[in-house]
């Protein structure tokens, strides 16, 4: 049984945007008690469903040691900010992990995107 977690998008800093990976901004405590990491993830939005590639845990390529819940969108551009969306959390693609450089990083999101399109496509 899939269970669809409703959340508001919240502004983030925008620098997923900045290397080429929007994301949407939700509440990291909506995730229950999962282990840090990179899940699939589908997301409704008026009624539609897209696929998704979930990030809970802290950014550590900035610094950063509070846990945060991003979700990079695949085929949906638009704005989604103050809006009430439902996701999923599916299945765990891999551990978080830091980066010499953006570059590394942009590397490995790409290959967690075909990650997650491999799982949903099984």
């Amino acid at each position: 049984m899939t269970i669809w977690i409703k959340d508001k998008v919240r502004k983030g800093d925008k620098s997923a945007g900045e290397i080429g990976f929007p994301t949407v901004n939700l509440n990291p405590k909506k995730t229950g008690d999962i282990k840090e990491g990179i899940y699939s993830s589908q997301i409704k939005i008026n009624g539609q469903v897209y696929l998704g590639v979930l990030f809970y845990g802290p950014r550590i390529v900035k610094n950063e040691n509070n846990n945060v819940l991003e979700i990079h969108l695949l085929g949906f551009n638009g704005d989604l900010y103050g809006k009430i969306l439902e996701f999923t959390i599916g299945e765990f693609v891999r551990e978080v992990k830091n980066f010499k450089n953006i570059a590394d990083l942009k590397k490995e999101i790409e290959s967690d995107i075909e990650k997650v399109k491999e799982l949903a496509n099984h």
